[in-house]
């Protein structure tokens, strides 16, 4: 079953980012419809693979430095904060959800909540990383439909 590629965050936001350049650029309002979702397609799937990349050793990297600051003597009263709630949050998932249906909803909810700001600092930089991929990827394809495809530019 394949996924519709249009319906992706990554593909609407290069979509908004090929008008927001089109308007400061007028050569890149002649392109015509069909070769604007061509490269915002393109542009979609180039950054998914870059990002896949990137996302693994950014796991890695992020894991190694977790670790390393783990196990070193390092004293630093923001991060034993962070590993003392990230201690905290690792005992409410193991511990007791409770019996029925609605405890264990209620439990997840909290969890849930609860993790929304490790899930922020853990994640925003990364969501910043495949932003600047995407525009970075977008603009690459841009230039090289100008150039080799015969798109004058005005400015």
């Amino acid at each position: 079953m394949k996924r519709d590629i249009k319906k992706y965050y990554l593909y609407r936001f290069l979509a908004y980012r090929f008008e927001k350049l089109s308007c400061k650029n007028p050569s890149l309002k002649e392109i015509k419809p069909e070769k604007r979702e061509k490269i915002v397609l393109e542009a979609t799937r180039t950054s998914q693979k870059i990002i896949l990349v990137l996302g693994i050793l950014y796991v890695f990297l992020n894991s190694a430095l977790f670790i390393y600051l783990k196990t070193s003597d390092f004293q630093n009263p923001l991060f034993m904060m962070y590993t003392d709630y990230i201690d905290y949050l690792g005992q409410l998932i193991n511990g007791e959800w409770g019996g029925s249906w609605r405890q264990k909803k209620a439990s997840f909810l909290m969890i849930a909540i609860l993790a929304l700001p490790i899930v922020l600092i853990e994640g925003g930089p990364f969501f910043l990383l495949v932003l600047l991929v995407g525009n970075w990827t977008l603009k690459r394809k841009i230039r090289f439909e100008r150039e080799h495809k015969g798109v004058e530019s005005h400015g």
